[in-house]
């Protein structure tokens, strides 16, 4: 077969890409605090977009009263509020 001779040679090849990867941790420090941060990011806008949205939503509820039919003074009827 073609392929015979070409798989072990590039299978020794990325066992040995493998060790040396698993070996090398001389930019692990780096990687670790760019995505700690990228994290800290998206949390910071996931958090601004809550706040934003509730506050919003907060915002849009009446807050002016309204007079409020109720049955007083005997039966007679009237209104609860200014």
């Amino acid at each position: 077969m073609v392929f015979a001779g070409v798989i072990p040679p590039i299978v020794a090849a990325a066992g040995w890409l493998w060790n040396r990867v698993r070996a090398d941790e001389r930019g692990e420090t780096t990687e670790k605090v760019i995505i700690t941060a990228l994290f800290a990011a998206l949390a910071l806008t996931a958090a601004t977009i809550i706040t934003l949205k509730v506050t919003d939503k907060a915002n849009s509820i009446p807050t002016n009263p309204t007079p409020v039919s109720t049955v007083a003074n005997n039966g007679n009827g009237g209104t609860l509020g200014p």
